[in-house]
């Protein structure tokens, strides 16, 4: 998040030991936006509670859509979720989208100042859209964010990403964890983190797929691949990493 800010600008690289972070495709990302030496940088992918979010899914799961995070405007592209979700709506109404986030208006320094109207009058004219439309309006469900996302991916059967840039999207992650299918935007990067059948350059193409899927359920069988693919994002991993990076500890204690 940090590298879309003028933070990075002000680091005097000279005093840093190592430089952490989540992709292979970020890394390029930072050697080309900063002075910081490619030799000073590690790669490390976001860690999940894998184990944790293997629940049962509850029967509301198969027509569910769920979405984490819709800040800032221009970054998470919650517009671009909302064009997929009511051309998918059309043909299908047993869909619905369940957004779990920060409402814009909480974060003091999305909302206020001369320095964010622009962005603000794009949040203020898509609430419109959406409250002005009734098909999505009863349709689309806000909850509030929580510690309790183990619970909240049960009602969950497919996992969105309508990002145009992300370093990796945790959400995407836990959702392939708890057996949602993800549908991710093709935003930079996504193809090196994602199985690319799930990686859309146009989220239109993905309507085709939920339209498919039998009842709205995915497959025993698809839902193992995906949890076996996130299993080595468990949060075991990160402490062998952590150990090993921060202390100098190997994973046999060498």
């Amino acid at each position: 998040f940090e590298m879309f800010t003028e933070f990075p600008k002000q680091v005097n690289w000279d005093n840093v030991d190592k430089l952490i972070v989540v992709s292979d495709s970020f890394k390029f990302f930072v050697t080309h936006q900063t002075r910081c030496p490619a030799e000073k940088i590690e790669v490390f992918p976001q860690f999940i509670e894998a184990r944790h979010l293997d629940r049962p899914k509850l029967p509301q799961a198969a027509y569910t859509i769920g979405m984490v995070g819709i800040n800032p405007f221009f970054h998470k592209r919650f517009d671009r979720a909302i064009d997929f979700f009511e051309k998918l709506c059309l043909k299908d109404e047993r869909f619905r989208l369940r957004v779990r986030s920060v409402m814009p208006w909480n974060i003091a320094w999305l909302w206020e100042g001369e320095k964010r109207r622009s962005e603000r009058t794009h949040y203020e004219e898509l609430f419109a859209r959406i409250m002005q439309n009734r098909m999505l309006k009863d349709r689309i469900i806000f909850d509030e964010p929580g510690s309790d996302m183990e619970e909240w991916y049960r009602e969950i059967g497919y996992i969105l990403s309508s990002s145009d840039s992300e370093g990796c999207h945790t959400s995407v992650l836990e959702g392939m964890a708890s057996g949602c299918r993800p549908i991710v935007f093709a935003w930079p990067g996504a193809d090196t983190l994602f199985p690319e059948e799930h990686v859309y350059g146009d989220l239109d193409d993905a309507i085709a797929l939920l339209l498919a899927d039998r009842d709205g359920q995915v497959e025993d069988d698809e839902k193992a691949k995906l949890k076996k693919f996130v299993a080595n994002y468990d949060t075991e991993k990160f402490m062998e990493f952590a150990t090993r990076q921060l202390l100098g500890v190997q994973k046999n204690g060498g």
